[in-house]
């Protein structure tokens, strides 16, 4: 859903070359070939979910996966690219050192467009919010949110790209069962949450895993909501 919200944003077809920045094993990839089909470069520097990518689209020539760091994104791409998606995947690596890179390699007025939930830049909604306000209820567990100060952003986006930035407000229905398959791979690393060092790891398991099944009993008739920000920057001269 959330890559659906990105695309929709843009003016993609099967001409166009994107990279799918932090691949992970294809999902943002699968809708740009259901959707549009253009030549996809997949980058992702976690080596096990690379594999299953390439495994996933081995029988596509019109797909390239490439190992490696985003802050580094301008020394594995030759040619120049008329975009870069990243899909839930901002907060995970040097976003300051990645857009000044990012403009080497994309065409005159190509563009970058990613995502952040509306919890991460201090809104109190949405069910990244709901969920770390669920932790820090836990003696030992705490409230720790990814942030990010949206005028930084605008003043690297500007150094950077020196070009327009749009911004657009996404909200989408979380059913039972895409909570259920968030909350799997939220219990093995959730990015919202920390502990105090003294707590054991399996009273850390323990913990997540309570407070998680909470609020899945909590939202398994209604579900649940996703609101956050698509952005798409464009490369001016």
């Amino acid at each position: 859903m959330t890559a659906q919200a990105i695309l929709e944003k843009l003016h993609l077809d099967r001409n166009q070359t994107v990279i799918d920045a932090a691949c992970g094993t294809g999902i943002v990839t699968e809708e740009l070939l259901r959707l549009h089909s253009p030549t996809v470069i997949g980058i992702d520097i976690a080596e096990d979910a690379l594999a299953k990518y390439k495994s996933r689209f081995a029988n596509c020539d019109k797909i390239t996966a490439i190992r490696g760091n985003l802050e580094a994104i301008d020394t594995f791409v030759d040619n120049p690219v008329d975009g870069i998606i990243l899909s839930s995947a901002l907060w995970n690596f040097r976003w300051q050192d990645f857009f000044p890179r990012a403009r080497s390699v994309l065409r005159e007025r190509g563009y970058v467009a990613w995502n952040i939930p509306a919890a991460y830049l201090g809104e109190g909604c949405g069910f990244l919010y709901d969920i770390a306000q669920a932790f820090s209820k836990e003696p030992t567990a705490k409230r720790k949110l990814f942030s990010m100060n949206e005028r930084e952003l605008q003043e690297v986006l500007r150094s950077s790209l020196a070009g327009q930035v749009e911004k657009y407000a996404y909200r989408f229905a979380m059913t039972p069962d895409s909570l259920r398959n968030l909350f799997r791979v939220f219990r093995l690393r959730a990015p919202f949450v920390s502990f105090d060092d003294s707590v054991p790891l399996d009273e850390r398991q323990r913990t997540s895993d309570k407070v998680l099944k909470s609020l899945l009993e909590q939202w398994s008739q209604t579900g649940h909501e996703e609101v956050g920000y698509v952005y798409v920057a464009r490369k001016n001269r």
